[in-house]
């Protein structure tokens, strides 16, 4: 692991991160297992605030983490590049980011087949819009018609189009970073990797991943921008509007082009939520039920859903039992049965017998 160290921090010396976003610098990072944390005079025995691949405050300040044991990334490159994207997130907690969504809220919303049958004509434009080999002019007339489309469907779906905004100012941003890292240190690895975006963001199963999707759609959109020349200088100074709010204001409005929803997203919307309630029904009955009242204190949010008011989650939740305030976790697989009308709060936890 410290020779890993060593190669990462060498590759990180060649990257001009204040030429990504201006003020953007380097942060301290770690590589950590589940029995050590490496960092860059030394070494730690692992401790439960390292945690997924992400950027904590530690011992006062900002740092990324990696976990190598549970998500190594045997390509270098694309590895320094994964903890650029955790970097930035460093740098938004120190600048007070604040445009995070509400994960337990958008959980909880109702969604329909319609509303990811019209994102799909959405995703293909914003896709069409980050082509490498476009012209200005070509680039940012299909940014403004991406826009149009979102705009639209934002009137039709305001939550749910919201949260898809906010997860691409926090998560984009970030992962438009790493892109601009992985160009740097390897510009034929990132013109594949754009290409491999382009073409995930175009399918009709994507379209169902919301959260993960918003990761690339964010990056895809700022990467356009920039090359269609738009200022993404303001984008941690307004804290107030999204990326999407920022950039679609510097563009000219159009009207939305008249679209008809893609079936096969349909048709898998359908498939997909017949599934889930099958699976909230199988695991319950094989599930032991611990009632009272307890509050959701932490949870992955790429690994979860809700059906009606079961929140199923397939690597960890941490609660907090109100009647102790003890705070506990749940790792593997576990459900939640969420209370009405009161946010992070829960009447019963499952776990299989």
């Amino acid at each position: 692991m410290r020779q890993r160290y060593r190669q990462l921090d060498e590759k990180l010396q060649t990257i001009r991160f204040d030429q990504i976003l201006p003020g953007f610098h380097r942060y301290e990072f770690a590589l950590y297992t589940h029995k050590t944390i490496c960092f860059e005079r030394e070494e730690r025995p692992w401790d439960d605030r390292f945690r997924g691949n992400t950027a904590i405050c530690y011992e006062g300040r900002f740092i990324a983490i990696w976990d190598l044991e549970n998500d190594d990334c045997p390509d270098s490159d694309c590895l320094c590049a994964n903890l650029v994207h955790e970097m930035f997130h460093a740098f938004g907690l120190e600048h007070g980011e604040r445009r995070f969504p509400d994960e337990l809220n958008a959980c909880a919303q109702e969604d329909d087949a319609h509303f990811y049958g019209i994102r799909m004509a959405e995703s293909r434009m914003l896709a069409k819009a980050a082509d490498l080999h476009l012209d200005v002019c070509q680039r940012r007339t299909l940014l403004a018609e991406f826009c149009a489309l979102r705009a639209d469907r934002m009137r039709q779906y305001p939550d749910l189009t919201q949260y898809e905004a906010q997860i691409e100012t926090v998560e984009g941003m970030a992962e438009y970073a790493g892109l601009c890292a992985l160009r740097a240190l390897a510009p034929e690895k990132y013109r594949a990797q754009m290409t491999q975006m382009r073409q995930r963001l175009a399918a009709a199963h994507t379209q169902l991943d919301l959260r993960r999707s918003c990761y690339e759609s964010g990056a895809l959109f700022l990467m356009a921008a920039a090359q269609a020349g738009l200022d993404l200088g303001r984008l941690l100074a307004d804290l107030d509007q999204t990326v999407f709010a920022l950039l679609s204001a510097q563009l000219p409005r159009m009207t939305p082009a008249k679209i008809t929803p893609d079936q096969a997203c349909m048709q898998l919307f359908y498939e997909r939520s017949a599934k889930r309630a099958q699976m909230i029904r199988e695991f319950l009955d094989r599930a032991s039920a611990h009632e009272g009242d307890f509050s959701i204190c932490g949870y992955d949010p790429m690994n979860q859903f809700q059906c009606g008011c079961y929140l199923y989650g397939t690597h960890f939740f941490a609660l907090r039992d109100q009647r102790t305030q003890t705070v506990f976790y749940l790792e593997g697989p576990s459900v939640l049965r969420r209370t009405a009308g009161v946010g992070n709060r829960i009447s019963a936890w499952y776990q299989p017998n």
